[in-house]
């Protein structure tokens, strides 16, 4: 693909001028009104899911689709870092490598499946071989029955990672129609939850009707359907004109034109989802030296990026994951914004001319990705790195990711949403995983091997925050900013929570 040459300063300027007068806006976990809430309601989405069997991904904009037909057996708290009760009530540790779970009784799948202690044994052995999972449940050794109502996990050694994992997607299937169906479940899915499948049409629409028969009450709507509206410009409008009731991943861009909607609310919430410009070092290239790595991060203006998104984000800290996150660690600060260093910097790994690379950067994945690829790749090429861009369609960059180091290059960025657990967020580059593309091995193995092991919460924690400042020193991508998570929602939406896992759920019970 051709380079795509800009004028930096007229790229920036342009960039930012849309979200130039982007005030804070409204805030809130959710809209407020008087009025009462539509009979069925409409959700404009900018992703279409290729399946809607949630274990076959880990991508949450997909796994949105089914959240209110598939529960899970716990749930991450919307706001922090706790577990909540889902279909499951209760759990404790047998001994140090087994969890005990208790079941909810009385749970039916809407096909009249039960919900018990096997369905719930079927599904979890099937988290464990889901190949997006395993980086997650690979410690995971078996799945047993014990009574109807009660499940135990067996890990191969003691770990503080179960809960989370399970929090992070339990989903629950019914046992007897999914071997019926096979890979044909992600076509008609069925759960426990409070609404069910009726309709998908990929690229277009997809169509939800209330479970009469759910176990934690009526649902607040008759029907949700999920609208595939790729453009953030086409969401906005449908939102105000009302054809849909509420709209996600949009930026801080949209924030005038919702905020003087009069049927509108903005809703929004510090986010999760770290967007970083990834290295990678098994690739021959001036990439493998560490001061060069250290003079990109010093390259690229992170308060730039928060302008470019209204202000509504905030900076990476020279690691990766956000403050809410057990392990955070409080003394480290993000590079600044200094091209004379990165160019020293460069100049002292021996590139004083800079050098040439390739760049790739998602398009379409989040909010604003191809803006700031742009936006990111000028800042690298003003410190004297001459660069190859690469601009890809979600699907393309995720298919050549997938097939291998070579096809991706040593360069590229695009933002992940991971669970608001250390080890979830860090593991994902350690050994075996498809994301390790920065191979430390030593100090870096050493450290993930003693955090996965360590179950006491404290000490986890400090394991992380010493691996956090081992990779700012050497670090594994310039850690660039977190988005907020901004909504529009009609003013007679009811029973919508802004979640930090972007979550997009309705009217499942949790916590009870």
């Amino acid at each position: 693909m051709r380079s795509l040459k800009v004028p930096f300063a007229l790229l920036i300027a342009t960039l930012m001028l849309a979200s130039a007068c982007a005030g804070p806006g409204p805030t809130g976990g959710g809209p407020t009104a008087s009025e009462a809430p539509p009979a069925s309601i409409v959700i404009g989405v900018q992703d279409s899911a290729t399946t809607l069997d949630p274990y076959t991904n880990t991508t949450v904009a997909w796994q949105n689709f089914t959240a209110s037909m598939i529960e899970q057996l716990v749930y991450f708290d919307p706001d922090k870092p706790q577990i909540l009760p889902g279909l499951a009530t209760s759990w404790r540790n047998v001994d140090p490598t087994t969890i005990e779970l208790k079941l909810r009784p009385n749970v039916k799948f809407t096909n009249g499946e039960p919900f018990d202690a096997e369905a719930a044994k079927y599904s979890i052995d099937m988290l464990i071989k889901a190949a997006p999972y395993s980086i997650w449940s690979g410690n995971f050794a078996s799945v047993a029955t014990a009574g109807a109502d009660t499940i135990r996990i067996t890990t191969k050694q003691p770990t503080g990672i179960v809960m989370p994992t399970l929090a992070r997607g339990s989903y629950m299937y019914p046992p007897k129609y999914h071997k019926e169906q096979g890979e044909k479940f992600g076509a008609a899915p069925i759960g426990t939850g409070p609404y069910k499948f009726v309709s998908y049409e990929k690229g277009s629409l997809l169509k939800l009707e209330a479970n009469a028969e759910y176990w934690g009450g009526k649902p607040t709507y008759q029907n949700v359907s999920f609208r595939i509206i790729p453009e953030e410009a086409a969401r906005v409008a449908a939102l105000k004109t009302g054809e849909v009731h509420l709209i996600t991943q949009i930026s801080g861009a949209s924030i005038p034109e919702l905020s003087s909607a009069s049927n509108v609310n903005l809703v929004k919430r510090p986010g999760l989802r770290q967007s970083a410009a990834f290295f990678d070092t098994t690739i021959d290239s001036p990439i493998k030296h560490k001061l060069v790595r250290q003079a990109m991060n010093y390259a690229v203006d992170k308060q730039a990026l928060v302008k470019l998104f209204g202000g509504e984000a905030t900076i990476l800290e020279g690691q990766f994951v956000t403050s809410g996150v057990p392990g955070f660690n409080t003394s480290i600060k993000a590079y600044p914004y200094d091209v004379a260093k990165a160019k020293a910097l460069l100049a002292q790994a021996g590139f004083p001319n800079g050098f040439e690379t390739t760049f790739a950067w998602t398009i379409g994945a989040t909010a604003l990705d191809k803006e700031m690829g742009q936006a990111v790749a000028g800042y690298f090429e003003q410190a004297g790195i001459k660069l190859k861009q690469q601009p890809l369609e979600y699907a393309t960059f995720r298919t050549l990711f997938r097939e291998g180091q070579s096809k991706i290059g040593p360069l590229f960025q695009w933002a992940l949403l991971t669970p608001p657990d250390p080890e979830m967020t860090l593991s994902i580059y350690g050994p075996g995983s498809l994301y390790r593309r920065f191979p430390n091995g030593g100090k870096v193995d050493e450290l993930m091997t003693a955090g996965a092991k360590e179950t006491d919460p404290a000490k986890r924690a400090q394991i992380y925050s010493e691996l956090l400042a081992f990779w700012h020193d050497d670090p594994f991508g310039v850690y660039l900013i977190v988005p907020n998570d901004l909504y529009g929602a009609a003013k007679n939406l009811k029973g919508f929570t802004a979640r930090a896992d972007q979550m997009v759920i309705f009217d499942v019970k949790m916590g009870q």
